[in-house]
């Protein structure tokens, strides 16, 4: 009987295996007087001249050994993402050039994605008679490794090794950013949120009154949003929590929150035939209004293949 076992590491196998990195082991470090050439990243300790530190490559290779067959017959190819600086000699020359002596030690973020089976591969090796994979954590200079355990026909083997030949076996991806350059948080009025409790305080309702003369002509009901008389409006969204208008903290410029509050009640729209009722459309209640976007930390080094 044909036996298929197909064992890929899920993405927490790999988290769990890496040589994780953390923001303290980071936090040792001099971004100042980081090195950089274009593909060797090297920073140094903080007050330090020894030039020790901790070094990452941008670019990589595969670098592999033919299988042999083993036990029943089965072979084991492992696959490596190898530096490419490390391969070419480049490395031990940029060493010396800048009289450094790194750490033999990779560090990863907790959420690198490392050796992790393309979907090519996954998809070929269903069709062999036998396979497993793992995956091996970082070990200097080595990014990771992926394990393929198989046994199947020349012809699907040599498929095996057409992906690696073209580059199409495994994925690696990591950024690190220096943990003292936070990232900045975006700025929002919560329309949504202050939506929510003007409903909550009957404030604003999905039905449009009629007008309290019968005898006037009255506005078909349309349910495009959210109705309120104005004064409510005005009176309840400007004793909202300053924090939905995009404020941290006790401290908060009152003119800068009336031009956010403005902001808020510029969405309403009037409604002819009801003077005092407001309506604001539900695709902007359900839009926060962007005062500024989100910046993230910039890495200093960036991985993705």
């Amino acid at each position: 009987m044909i036996k298929f076992t197909h064992l890929l590491a899920s993405a927490a196998l790999l988290t769990a295996a890496s040589a994780h990195s953390s923001d303290y082991q980071l936090s040792l470090l001099d971004f100042n007087s980081t090195i950089d050439n274009g593909d060797i990243v090297f920073a140094p300790f903080k007050n330090t001249t020894r030039g020790t530190g901790y070094v990452w490559f941008r670019n990589y290779e595969y670098d592999y050994i033919l299988p042999v067959p083993g036990a029943y017959r089965n072979k084991t190819l492992t696959v490596s993402f190898v530096p490419s600086s490390i391969q070419s000699g480049e490395f031990t020359v940029f060493a010396q050039e800048n009289n450094i002596s790194p750490s033999r030690k990779t560090l990863v973020p907790d959420d690198a994605v490392l050796c992790q089976p393309t979907q090519a591969l996954t998809e070929l090796l269903t069709t062999f008679e036998y396979s497993s994979v793992s995956t091996r954590p970082p070990g200097y200079p080595k990014l990771c490794s992926l394990v393929i355990r198989y046994n199947t026909s020349a012809e699907k083997e040599a498929k095996l090794f057409e992906l690696v030949d073209t580059k199409q076996l495994m994925h690696a991806k990591f950024a690190l950013s220096d943990p003292s350059s936070q990232p900045a948080p975006g700025v929002y009025i919560e329309v949504p949120a202050i939506v929510n409790q003007l409903v909550d305080q009957k404030v604003l309702e999905q039905d449009l009154p009629l007008p309290v003369d019968p005898t006037e002509p009255g506005i078909p009901h349309v349910d495009i949003g959210w109705y309120g008389l104005d004064q409510g409006i005005n009176f309840y969204s400007s004793h909202i929590d300053p924090s939905l208008f995009g404020f941290e903290g006790e401290i908060v410029d009152k003119s800068l929150l009336f031009q956010r509050w403005t902001q808020f009640i510029d969405l309403f729209q009037t409604i002819e035939g009801q003077p005092a009722y407001w309506v604001i459309p539900e695709e902007l209640a359900a839009k926060k209004i962007v005062i500024s976007e989100p910046v993230p930390s910039a890495p200093f080094i960036e991985v993705s293949y």
